[in-house]
């Protein structure tokens, strides 16, 4: 899914959109017992088609895989049912792949507050004072702003790839002898002491760290 470098709300729908186009209803198990599969991650994401605990399973694990913190939440929506909840800011909010499987781009149960989640009725395990103090709902719909997900840069990782490697280390020597410039991003990955400069300190620092004569790179001054 090309996850690397997203904020939050970018992983969430890249997630959300690959599981509403890939996952059908297996209408052909509902009733088998015989058959608990349907209920598992597994046959969401390597079948294509599990009841909405699957569907609710595969967001969950693929959520946790990027560090996304997310619940299964199990109810009632004209039915046994089961949905998510998910971690925005300081909120969690609603969601319902099982309901969106096919619908993009119209969905109708991404990032819902509780007020606008109807039919679904969470079963009252999920209703306690405690459950909702360690899941604040939000309290009106998600709408995504860019800006409030801008992450601070990667000490050393100059060049953007998530890792501190020598291309970095060579991009800091670079600017050191005034043959390359670097955004004011990259200025603030390479400032490894903190000094707001770039010197051969930094490259040195961080030569240091990838060969692991050190194990952390200090923390940059302000």
């Amino acid at each position: 899914l090309d996850l690397e470098g997203k904020d939050d709300y970018q992983k969430i729908s890249a997630i959300y959109d690959y599981i509403c186009d890939n996952v059908v209803y297996d209408y052909d198990n509902l009733n088998n017992e015989a058959y608990p599969l349907q209920f598992t991650a597994y046959a969401a994401l390597i079948n294509g088609t599990s009841v909405c605990q699957g569907y609710a399973n595969l967001f969950y694990r693929m959520a946790l895989d990027w560090g996304i913190d997310a619940r299964l939440i199990a109810g009632d929506a004209g039915g046994g049912h089961a949905w998510n909840i998910v971690k925005m800011g300081d909120y969690y909010y609603n969601l319902d792949s099982t309901w969106d499987a096919g619908l993009r781009p119209n969905y109708m149960w991404f990032l819902k507050c509780p007020a606008t989640f109807v039919n679904h009725y969470r079963y009252l395990e999920y209703e306690t004072p405690e459950f909702h103090a360690a899941y604040p709902m939000g309290a009106t719909d998600y709408v995504y702003n860019e800006s409030d997900f801008v992450e601070e840069p990667v000490l050393g990782d100059v060049d953007g790839d998530a890792v501190q490697t020598v291309e970095d280390v060579y991009m800091i020597r670079l600017v050191v002898a005034k043959l390359a410039e670097l955004t004011d991003e990259q200025k603030n990955a390479a400032d490894l002491d903190g000094d707001g400069k770039i010197t051969a300190i930094d490259a040195n620092i961080l030569r240091k760290y990838i060969l692991e004569i050190i194990t952390e790179i200090p923390v940059a001054a302000g």
